[in-house]
């Protein structure tokens, strides 16, 4: 009987032990990975002869899961070692880089997520063969993130706490910058909250610097009505700059204004008015500014009709400098009718005419009177031959000041364009021709001239491959008091890919031209001042092997060409 029961006890125990066991094993969250291996080669062929090549080795592995339940926590991290090597016909060095990421989130499904997250880069490692290796920098962001949002009401707080470190391996500018931000969301029926808080700190070596920056600022929207609406925001900024070799400055401003919106539900009638105050002060251990301002302004919109209308305004600004008081009133009528049909075109035009007066201390002022006449005739048609369409707008235009006692401002506008568009199965295209006529007459007369030439046209190839290409020429000229400034400038863009290159699937090839080219002639075009960009890029993957090969190759103006190849393999799992 007793090695009955011994028995039944210690398969009790070992029922029990199993169960426990298997409850922690179902209790341990599972871990998902991932991970890369690359390898880069780079090569760089600058004008100068001065050949350099960099090769990199990198091992990369990516975690992401959850701390006990999903609601709780969830992390992902990455984690890189990378062995690079650089070669030129002057030095020859290798280091070992280190690279990374992690982000923790607690509670994230609730209404008060925690966030805190970290990254190392170091700009040695050249995943996309876009680096010039001119600066070797290494970068380290951290830092705190906290959202909150109550339980009942339309309201949002958010908290961040951030440090960036750059730690420049070349030329010994270090720097690190803190950072405080915080931000308040209150919606309501009728009221609308924004506040918002910022606080930066930087600091560098060599030389010594530091710099501190506070800004404050908030909004205030109330709209009890559909036709009334008040906006009101202020804000306040402090800056303090201190360097080794000089005393300190420091700069505040305070800003603050609103502005009142009310539409009369059965007239016509808008009314505005403005509230707003200044001021400002700069101190250095030479010399002591102070600026404050302050000022009023109101001003109605009567609309006779859908097309004429009435704007009146007026204001009054208080200074404590020199000119302490001024004021203006202006008042400004508009008539813009709608486009009606003429002869087969689109014409409209429209009118406008208006009085100024202002007034500054001491009886200084000034009067304007301003009226403007223009119109515009567009026509989009048709041509039938292959889907084109022809489009032609022109215009023309004139507006007159008369100031007193500044004297009298004209100028005379004309613009013409036509353009050919063309949309089809597996292309289009467009050609545009676009002119410009302006005359300023005044106390410096000036004459501007402008012509426009551009195109472009994209076609499908095939299903997996396709080209298009666009330019564009330009040339001015400005007369200016006897003086002729002349310009030209043209570029061209053509670009080609094939998404199954050589019939290989998977095999992708990109090719991009980019020319410019600039003069101080007119019509003068790829003659002078000529930039060329050719990008080259193969990709091709099977499974989780990828490699891609680039090249690229730039010349400046002055003929000079910078060349360089980038190859890229890598594996994932």
């Amino acid at each position: 009987m007793a090695h009955k029961t011994a028995s039944c006890a210690a398969l009790v125990v070992c029922f029990g032990l199993s169960m426990v066991l298997e409850a922690a094993e179902s209790s341990l969250p599972p871990i998902n990975y991932s991970g890369l291996l690359r390898s880069t080669y780079r090569l760089d062929q600058p004008a100068d002869g001065n050949n350099s090549s960099q090769m990199t080795n990198t091992a990369e592995i990516s975690a992401n899961s959850y701390i006990w339940r999903p609601w709780l926590a969830t992390w992902n991290g990455r984690l890189a070692l990378s062995r690079a090597s650089s070669e030129s016909e002057e030095t020859e060095q290798s280091s070992n880089l280190f690279s990374g990421s992690g982000q923790l989130n607690l509670f994230p499904r609730s209404r008060f997520p925690l966030q805190a997250y970290a990254d190392v880069s170091d700009s040695r490692i050249d995943t996309n063969g876009l680096n010039s290796n001119s600066s070797d920098n290494r970068n380290t962001r951290m830092g705190l993130f906290q959202t909150y949002r109550p339980l009942t009401g339309n309201q949002r707080y958010t908290v961040r706490v951030e440090r960036n470190s750059q730690e420049a391996l070349s030329d010994g500018l270090n720097s690190t910058r803190d950072q405080l931000q915080a931000d308040m969301i209150l919606r309501g029926k009728k009221h609308d909250i924004t506040a918002n808080m910022l606080l930066l700190d930087f600091q560098q070596e060599n030389p010594d610097t530091q710099q501190t920056n506070l800004l404050l600022s908030g909004t205030h929207r109330y709209h009890p009505k559909e036709h009334l609406s008040i906006d009101s925001n202020a804000s306040f900024s402090l800056s303090e700059q201190q360097t080794a070799t000089s005393a300190g400055i420091t700069n505040s401003e305070f800003q603050a204004n609103s502005n009142l919106l009310w539409r009369d539900l059965k007239r016509p009638l808008t009314v505005r008015a403005r509230a707003n105050v200044r001021s400002r002060q700069d101190e250095s251990a030479s010399a002591v500014s102070d600026t404050q301002e302050a000022g009023v302004s109101g001003g109605i919109e009567y609309r006779f009709s859908e097309a004429f209308r009435l704007n009146a305004d007026a204001g009054v600004t208080l200074r404590n400098s020199e000119n302490g008081f001024s004021s203006f009133q202006s008042a400004l009528l508009n008539y813009t009718p709608k486009a009606r049909p003429l002869l087969g075109f689109s014409y409209n035009w429209l009118a406008s005419g208006g009085v100024r007066n202002e007034f500054e201390d001491e009886g200084e002022g000034s009067q304007s009177v301003s009226a403007a006449l223009s119109h515009q005739i567009s026509r989009s048609l048709p041509l039938g031959i292959a889907d084109w369409t022809l489009s032609v707008n022109a215009s023309q235009g004139a507006t007159g000041e008369f100031r007193s006692p500044d004297g009298s401002l004209m100028t005379v506008q004309h613009s013409a364009s036509a353009g050919l568009n063309r949309a089809g199965a597996g292309g289009s295209s467009n050609l545009r021709l676009s002119v410009v006529d302006n005359l300023i007459l005044g106390k410096n007369d000036t004459h501007i001239q402008l012509l426009n030439l551009g195109g472009g046209h994209s076609q499908s190839l095939t299903r997996y491959a396709g080209w298009s290409a666009d330019f564009n020429l330009g040339t001015s000229s400005v007369t200016s008091d006897n003086e002729v400034s002349q310009n030209s400038f043209a570029s061209v863009n053509a670009n080609y890919f094939h998404r199954r290159f050589l019939g290989f699937r998977n095999l992708r090839f990109q090719s991009d031209l980019e020319l410019r080219s600039e003069s101080e002639q007119l019509f003068s075009f790829f003659e002078d001042d000529n930039r060329l960009h050719w990008r080259n890029e193969f990709n091709y993957s099977v499974g989780r092997l990828g490699v891609r090969l680039t090249t690229n190759v730039d010349q400046s103006a002055d003929g000079e060409q910078n060349k360089s190849i980038f190859l890229s393999t890598s594996r994932s799992f």
